[in-house]
């Protein structure tokens, strides 16, 4: 009888043992991964999304005081060239890598301090969701209260550039927003972009609308009538004529 018992014992002890390890030993997700893998899932999955290369938008754009057109031409090496033609004014900026160039009419001038970290920012929070990916990122869950309801909350570091809150749609798992803190001297200035818009690209899905703002203010809002991933660049896109640089 005390063998059968033992036996029996042994029996459930061993049961148990395999229902831990099949079933409730699991260890849940992390909210940090299970938003990771839903933010990159909801923009089209991380096979379609490692395959884009370059992203090109062209659109109009509207400030407080001017409007005019946009072009933003995205390479994935750390390359970005944005193109503002506005009624009363112009605005070229070239990033490559950590340095960056602006040119406002009369040649380039090389950027520096908060310049530069905002054009860094810029192409930061462009080239997501596709920068999760790589694992470069320091990634924090948290969640934010809007309205009465619950948003969650990504906050990425990297030693290139800003770091960045990035709020998500709790149902589509889009990026939602991305906020920036950027330093202007001794003041800290948040930058956000706001994403809305969204469209099938290449079976990804990019903003078609993007709006910007500093301190919680909207100062403009792009509407992109093309997006196009791996397009083919121009030898040139990315070019700095060094002569035409403002010493």
């Amino acid at each position: 009888m005390h063998l059968l018992n033992g036996k029996l014992r042994y029996f459930f002890l061993l049961f148990g043992v395999s229902f831990c390890f099949l079933n409730a030993c699991q260890q849940p997700i992390a909210p940090v991964d299970k938003w990771q893998a839903k933010v990159l899932e909801a923009h089209g999955g991380r096979d379609a999304l490692m395959r884009i290369s370059t992203i090109a938008f062209s659109g109009k754009i509207v400030t407080r005081n001017d409007k005019g057109t946009v072009v933003l031409i995205l390479s994935r090496s750390q390359k970005l060239r944005s193109t503002m033609i506005y009624l009363k004014h112009y605005e070229d900026r070239v990033l490559l890598g950590e340095r960056g160039w602006r040119n406002f009419g009369a040649g380039f001038e090389e950027a520096a301090g908060h310049s530069l970290d905002a054009m860094i920012f810029q192409y930061n929070h462009l080239d997501l969701p596709m920068g999760l990916i790589d694992g470069s990122y320091k990634i924090v869950y948290s969640e934010q209260k809007i309205d009465g309801k619950v948003f969650p909350v990504i906050e990425l570091s990297h030693e290139n550039g800003p770091s960045m809150v990035v709020t998500i749609d709790p149902e589509t798992g889009l990026i939602q927003q991305v906020d920036g803190k950027i330093l202007m001297g001794a003041r800290e200035v948040i930058m956000g972009v706001g994403y809305g818009d969204y469209r099938a690209v290449a079976g990804v899905m990019l903003p078609h609308r993007i709006i910007n703002y500093v301190n919680g203010n909207a100062i403009a809002e792009s509407r992109y009538d093309t997006v196009k991933v791996n397009v083919e660049m121009d030898q040139n896109t990315f070019n700095i004529n060094h002569q035409a640089i403002v010493k």
